[in-house]
């Protein structure tokens, strides 16, 4: 202000605030900024100056989350966040160990665990889609090298169900199913052969009962 004098100089000064709204799903976050606690979500500061607010929500059991809100004046600015479980993060990781080790079936039951502390997850879904269908290219693989193509079969089957693209799946599949035919028709021609043998086999005792009776006649 520029003081002129003999006169009263007068200065207006307006206090522009925002209101700020904090949600956390769970609620009972605490809220701090700068390491000072503001409260426990649900909850509204009525006067915020204007521009960048950024805070952190702690919860017991759940990973601290960050937050930022652009606070404009005369305004509601509202901020909502679902809070990740850390049992959801321990499955989580968990499982990428177990599928990075070929561990299939631990994987799939380190995601299926991850999913009941956030049901619907994208990356827990894919993970447990994924060690699920290696689980059973695994088990088809082991089949096949032990020689139960059949069955083999089937397990690849259950892997291209669920990833249909994949080439290990359809290679085996294609693999298993010409070695299962190789096989069974080895098996017809070695049954042809047992059922020529006792042909000729019955044949040569009916020949020596005729020979035999001619002999007694």
């Amino acid at each position: 202000v520029v003081v002129n004098g003999g006169m009263t100089n007068t200065v207006k000064v307006e206090f522009v605030y925002g209101v700020v709204a904090i949600e956390s799903e769970p609620a009972g976050a605490t809220v701090l900024k700068d390491g000072r606690e503001l409260g426990r979500t649900p909850l509204v500061l009525p006067e915020v100056n204007t521009g960048s607010f950024e805070f952190s929500l702690r919860l017991y059991e759940y990973e601290t989350a960050a937050g930022a809100l652009a606070v404009t004046a005369n305004q509601t600015n509202v901020f909502r966040t679902s809070l990740i479980s850390q049992h959801f993060t321990r499955a989580m990781a968990a499982a990428r160990q177990y599928y990075a080790n070929t561990d299939y079936d631990r994987a799939l039951e380190a995601a299926t665990e991850a999913l009941k502390h956030k049901a619907g997850d994208i990356e827990a879904t894919s993970l447990q889609r994924e060690a699920t269908m290696m689980g059973h290219l695994a088990r088809a693989e082991a089949l096949a090298a032990r020689g139960d193509f059949t069955n083999a079969i089937t397990k690849a089957n259950l892997a291209l169900a669920l990833a249909p693209d994949n080439p290990r799946a359809k290679a085996l599949v294609a693999d298993c199913t010409t070695r299962e035919q190789q096989r069974q028709e080895a098996i017809r021609q070695r049954e042809a052969g047992l059922a020529e043998q006792e042909r000729q086999r019955h044949a040569r005792e009916l020949a020596e009962q005729q020979a035999q009776q001619r002999l007694q006649e």
